[in-house]
């Protein structure tokens, strides 16, 4: 298995995705958490450790952030009872022995960072680890719609309703777009129901924000990725507004079909999971 780690990229949730193509908001995504892809030598290789090291303890900072560091060291346990193997990519690395580990924690952070954590995996064994293994598909870059519908804690086709430019919030995003709810596929949420979700883009603040309310996208979503995804821009979540964050980018729906605007094949919207709970 090659190492290609989207994560926590959209694990950071990339900023919403909802790119140009969709609503006209021309973003600038979030520096790549994935390390640079090594190289054959074994400097090379050991900088690529050192590297994804850094990168986990940044990530590691946000998480006990927002108070789920304790989460965190019980999940490492329950992944690494799931996931007993690692890309074999490092030969000859001298720090080969630590990357078992720090691909066993690249899982664990991310499901932490999208709202799990071990108590919320179910009890039999066999459904924890198919989450587990879920959560190992998004960061390797290989997550199924399934995969993506199972990870986030709503997921629902949506309308956007407005977007407004706000930076006065100190989550480090600088604009909120709301969403009305059209069909809920997982969570509690119901039709005509609106939601908000925080993003940012690199237009000039005298540039207007213009949104297309005639598209729809089916989105997947945490309240819990907002509050991690805000302290990895350096920002604080906003209290005066529960906000979601976005544990995938979304997909497009037109005539049936869903279009990824990240990673991912076209799917029939008849083929979502309705009953996810």
């Amino acid at each position: 298995m090659a190492l290609k780690f989207m994560m926590l990229g959209p694990l950071v949730a990339m900023p919403l995705v909802l790119a140009s193509a969709a609503l006209a908001i021309q973003e600038t995504p979030s520096e790549s958490d994935s390390p640079p892809p090594p190289s054959p030598s074994e400097t090379g290789s050991d900088t690529f450790v050192e590297t994804w090291s850094d990168i986990q303890s940044n990530r590691a900072q946000a998480i006990q952030s927002i108070g789920k560091a304790p989460q965190l060291q019980a999940m490492r346990a329950q992944v690494r009872n799931v996931i007993r193997k690692s890309p074999s990519d490092f030969v000859n690395a001298t720090r080969r022995n630590e990357i078992p580990e720090l691909y066993q924690n690249e899982i664990a952070q991310f499901l932490v960072s999208v709202g799990y954590g071990p108590g919320d995996l179910p009890k039999a064994k066999g459904d924890a680890a198919s989450i587990i293994l879920a959560a190992e598909n998004a960061v390797t870059g290989s997550a199924s719609f399934a995969d993506k519908q199972i990870l986030s804690q709503m997921v629902v086709r949506a309308k956007p309703v407005s977007i407004t430019p706000d930076t006065s919030l100190g989550d480090g995003f600088n604009s909120t777009i709301e969403f009305r709810v059209l069909e809920s596929y997982k969570g509690s949420s119901a039709p005509d129901e609106t939601f908000k979700i925080r993003q940012f883009s690199d237009r000039p603040p005298e540039t207007p924000l213009q949104i297309n309310t005639e598209q729809e996208f089916v989105l997947f979503l945490s309240s819990e990725n907002y509050k991690f995804s805000a302290f990895k821009q350096r920002g604080r979540p906003s209290s005066a507004s529960q906000f979601l964050g976005e544990t995938f980018a979304p997909y497009l729906v037109q005539n049936g079909q869903m279009f990824p605007l990240g990673e991912g094949r076209p799917v029939p919207l008849s083929s979502i999971d309705r009953g996810t709970s």
